[in-house]
């Protein structure tokens, strides 16, 4: 998957080069679960236009949340008003066509180059899904310890969309402050399933 640039600090993450996860492993996707097979996703209510993330695919920014891409236009990270929750998503070809393989070596990848400590990951969850682009997703939820500032905790879900026929994937990483999760969450799964 291409790499991309370096992200920017907010007032509640440390950032840092993040998408060298997805350019070493490929990629996977994160985010609250994806519309459950057989059932027609629900676009997201916004008043903002999609962005183009790869051949076809784009997501639909929720309302208030601002969006930084690359140049090449694959990676995007969308942040909430108060930036207390950030959705990064990276779209490209993985490195097989088996999604819990590749959201396993992106959210290791993540997590280092995060430096994120305390991991805790949920057990992933494997479903078809109802999608012009994609058949599978595997998502996982997680918490972690950030080291800047120090202690500083992360609850968040990681999800893996993935063509099982072409290897395209999409790998989005939605994290928040464990007070803003809950909320936050809404809008990131309604972003993720913008992409279906």
């Amino acid at each position: 998957m291409p790499s991309t640039s370096t992200r920017s600090a907010g007032p509640t993450f440390h950032l840092v080069a993040v998408m060298a996860v997805a350019a070493t492993t490929g990629f996977a996707s994160f985010a609250s679960s994806a519309a459950p097979a057989g059932a027609t996703p629900t676009p997201p209510f916004s008043s903002v236009a999609p962005i183009t993330l790869g051949p076809g695919i784009s997501l639909t920014p929720a309302d208030g949340w601002t969006v930084e891409m690359t140049p090449d236009g694959n990676y995007a990270e969308l942040d909430n008003r108060d930036a207390t929750a950030r959705l990064e998503v990276t779209v490209g070809s993985g490195q097989s066509a088996d999604p819990a393989k590749e959201l396993h070596n992106n959210i290791q990848n993540f997590m280092q180059n995060y430096g994120y400590t305390n991991v805790n990951l949920a057990e992933p969850v494997s479903a078809p899904v109802n999608s012009r682009f994609f058949q599978q997703q595997v998502t996982q939820g997680f918490t972690a310890n950030d080291s800047t500032p120090p202690g500083a905790a992360h609850q968040g879900m990681f999800t893996e969309l993935m063509n099982t026929t072409t290897a395209m994937a999409a790998f989005a990483a939605f994290q928040a402050d464990p007070d803003a999760y809950d909320a936050a969450s809404t809008d990131a799964t309604n972003m993720i399933n913008s992409m279906l």
